[in-house]
């Protein structure tokens, strides 16, 4: 029987092996971790390249590019986000959080789309970055952040008036709305995180 061979995300590095036991070994370990498998490393090998972040792209106009994504969990009553930063190099950094202020709840998933908007944004001015590209799954990321929606609701007033103190420190950002849940590496791995973060108290 031919072997499949089986794509591995571990701590956002991709490991292509023909072992499908080390692969559910480490997604055991780490429910972040996720398995795609293939019938031949040829095709493996494709879908990598299709997923492949173009870092040149970071250059110039975009010094950092940052994925955000939220989730929440209606049990536990919290909110959360995750975030994948990609610098000029391809390194990768990741955040994550969650959050239960009562003031948010009521938004559920956004509240964390927000926060992990900010979260990434504050990381990148923190660490010196001028220019970044936000990409985004939820619209109100940008929408809120340019005016173009109104701001009404408890948590798009706060992301407004904290994106605006942002960039009034000099941060320049650029948005970029991504298809969710449609096999983008970064934005799978921000939603993976969110998820993770919810079970996690901050």
């Amino acid at each position: 029987m031919e072997k499949k061979f089986n794509e591995l995300k571990v701590s956002y590095q991709i490991v292509t092996t023909p072992n499908c036991n080390k692969c559910k070994g480490a997604v055991n370990e780490d429910p972040i971790n996720q398995i795609i498998s293939f019938d031949t490393f040829e095709e493996a090998e494709a879908y990598l390249k299709s997923k492949a972040m173009p870092v040149d792209n970071c250059s110039g106009q975009n010094d950092l590019i940052v994925y955000c994504d939220g989730s929440y969990d209606d049990i536990l009553k919290r909110y959360s986000y995750g975030v994948v930063m990609i610098d000029q190099d391809g390194n990768e950094t990741s955040l994550s959080g969650s959050g239960n202020d009562f003031r948010y709840l009521p938004s559920r998933n956004v509240a964390g789309e927000v926060f992990g908007a900010l979260a990434g944004l504050e990381q990148a001015l923190r660490s010196g970055y001028r220019n970044v590209r936000l990409c985004y799954d939820y619209t109100g990321v940008e929408n809120w952040a340019t005016g173009k929606w109104a701001a009404n609701a408890e948590i798009s007033q706060m992301y407004q008036n904290a994106y605006r103190q942002l960039i009034s420190k000099g941060l320049k950002v650029t948005f970029e709305k991504v298809k969710s849940h449609s096999g983008n590496l970064y934005n799978d791995q921000a939603d993976a995180l969110a998820k993770k973060a919810l079970f996690t108290e901050n």
